[in-house]
């Protein structure tokens, strides 16, 4: 599934218009796709949401506020592949 999945999530965090849903999709991904851990292909779109993240911080200094769902995919990424 997630080779299916993640071209698309690719594109979506690219995306200045699309990146609040795609963070949305891939925190309920990785939430309900906990049984395998997280593969490493998913790992590489966590470096893409901390390097989003560093260059909101670095020009506006709020990423969390302007995207919540960020949190919540990082805390995911944690609890389901520790």
């Amino acid at each position: 599934m997630e080779n299916i999945i993640y071209p698309m999530l690719v594109s979506t965090l690219a995306s200045e218009d699309c990146f609040e849903q795609g963070i949305d999709c891939l925190t309920l991904f990785l939430y309900y796709n906990s049984e395998r851990g997280v593969n490493k292909q998913l790992w590489k779109l966590f470096h893409q949401i901390v390097q989003a993240v560093m260059v909101e911080q670095g020009e506006n200094g709020g990423s969390f506020e302007k995207f919540p769902g960020i949190g919540l995919a990082i805390q995911n990424y944690i609890s389901r592949d520790p």
